[in-house]
């Protein structure tokens, strides 16, 4: 018999800019426009060359990989009714100088372990957290670059045409 949920996020997606997102769900087109608003952008990672991280955009959300998305307005715990949990454990995509890695619980940030941690502020920028601020929320994501890679990263997001 399928398992079918409701999954309710407790956290603030912010409007007009890009938030992680990571889910134990698919998620459409039509369920994203749904619970996000019918202007809801959506973004998957491309590639990650010569220290920029490229992004393309989306129709759907996979279950367990981790997307941006950008709310027309801020959204208050997203409520997903009547769907089925289908990723037991969140993925990670890329490759072995970047990776971007799904979050389904807090997670503490690793520290040196060949690769530096990064997260994307409210402002858009990557920015490694704080000694005491190591630790991310759950449905969300962050990014790991091999500290082989000597440039510091940065996203280029594609917007629509």
């Amino acid at each position: 018999m399928e398992e079918i949920a409701r999954l309710t996020l407790r956290r603030r997606l912010l409007g007009g800019v890009w938030n992680t997102l990571c889910l134990p769900l698919a998620v459409t087109r039509q369920q994203l426009a749904d619970v996000f608003g019918c202007d809801v952008e959506l973004r998957t990672l491309l590639a990650y060359t010569y220290g920029i991280i490229d992004f393309q955009a989306a129709d759907a959300i996979a279950a367990g990989l981790p997307f941006l998305v950008r709310p027309a307005e801020d959204v208050d715990d997203p409520t997903f009714p009547l769907v089925r949990l289908e990723a037991a454990a969140p993925q990670s995509v890329g490759d072995a100088d970047c990776q971007f890695v799904g979050t389904f619980n807090p997670v503490a940030l690793p520290e040196d372990d060949g690769y530096t941690c990064v997260f994307l502020t409210a402002e858009g920028k990557l920015k490694k957290p704080a000694v005491d601020r190591r630790t991310l929320g759950p449905f969300r994501a962050y990014f790991r670059v091999s500290d082989a890679c000597r440039q510091e990263p940065c996203m280029m997001i594609y917007e629509k045409k």
